[in-house]
């Protein structure tokens, strides 16, 4: 399993064959130049591309809780990439009364992005999760966003993904190509979760949030239905969490992780016997915890222990020989897809 930690500590990258796909004209909101800004360039050393014409692309991806950004440089044969600047807008539940201010702080901050990392006007890439826009469709909501979207001028980039979709977008840019035909993958989301192996990818209905209300015994239910549509995950050497509630739980089972300003591990390996002592501290520490330094409080208590059932309920279909491991979200999963989307997959 050392050589396994070894590849995942330093594997971070993909090569996949490339057609060009031409860009879409400016709209009002993306000017057809981009300005010289103030804002703080990254401190860390990328790794430089390969010999050949690259391009800087803007990579969001808008989910239940907020908006995740990446600015990469892709390159535009191999589709290996690196990031430029990584970015988040959070916002909690979606309502009537904060959507303006949410409209206002997202139009900020792609202005600033876009902007400050001269980013090429046609090379922004939108994606939007469907259990987002379920989310806020059930809320009457879903008007006014895609009103914005078509005023800003960002909604000819826009692409609504599946959930099987952001399993395979997540599995490509999180998997290190080397792991990948030994690793079951799997997305827990606030309105789903998305499992994805090299061959076969399912979802089922249950998130950190959507499985409130609902019996440990209906997460199981739902977990062995979502399984049988990738009948070799039993045989994966390693089952990879992702997400923010895994993210969450891992802070909980090694607490340096949330006081740390860059993670430098991209991975956290757990046993089931740290799964279940987390699980503890989460339901009987649960003030002393969101009151301690730099803790994600982004979840609810109640959030958090239905990722926990639901990590438990995977973990418990991995084999003996199996590692538990926590991918660290380096790059959202918007990043996978923006390189696929440019070929056309």
């Amino acid at each position: 399993m050392r050589n396994t930690i070894y590849l995942l500590a330093f594997v971070f990258a993909f090569s996949l064959m490339a057609c060009e796909r031409k860009a879409e004209p400016s709209t009002q909101d993306l000017p057809k130049e981009t300005t010289q800004s103030t804002t703080e360039k990254p401190e860390s050393e990328a790794p430089k591309l390969p010999p050949g014409e690259s391009s800087r692309f803007l990579a969001v991806s808008q989910g239940s809780k907020g908006l995740r950004l990446a600015v990469v440089d892709l390159h535009l044969e191999t589709y290996q990439f690196y990031p430029v600047k990584k970015d988040k807008v959070n916002f909690g539940e979606w309502d009537a009364e904060m959507i303006d201010e949410a409209f206002e702080k997202m139009r900020s901050k792609l202005k600033e992005l876009y902007e400050g990392y001269e980013v090429p006007a046609n090379n922004v890439r939108f994606f939007i999760s469907s259990g987002f826009k379920a989310q806020i469709s059930d809320a009457g909501l879903w008007g006014r966003y895609d009103n914005w979207l078509k005023k800003t001028g960002y909604g000819k980039y826009v692409t609504i993904v599946s959930p099987e979709e952001e399993a395979r977008y997540g599995f490509i840019t999180a998997v290190p190509p080397d792991l990948r035909d030994q690793t079951f993958f799997m997305d827990i989301g606030g309105s789903n979760t998305k499992m994805k192996t090299n061959k076969s990818e399912s979802s089922m209905k249950f998130g950190s949030r959507t499985a409130s209300g609902h019996s440990v015994e209906d997460i199981q239910k739902q977990v062995d239905r979502s399984l049988s549509a990738i009948p070799n995950a039993r045989f994966k050497k390693v089952f990879a969490y992702y997400g923010g509630g895994p993210f969450i739980t891992s802070c909980v089972m090694n607490p340096i992780l949330k006081t740390a300003k860059k993670y430098d591990e991209p991975f956290f390996e757990f046993s089931m016997e740290q799964l279940l002592e987390a699980e503890q501290k989460v339901r009987n520490n649960w003030g002393e915890l969101v009151n301690s330094p730099d803790f994600p409080d982004f979840y609810s208590q109640e959030q958090v222990l239905n990722c926990i059932f639901i990590m438990k309920a995977y973990a418990k279909k991995a084999p003996p020989s199996a590692s538990l491991l926590f991918i660290n979200q380096d790059m959202d999963w918007s990043v996978g897809a923006t390189a696929l989307a440019l070929i056309g997959k």
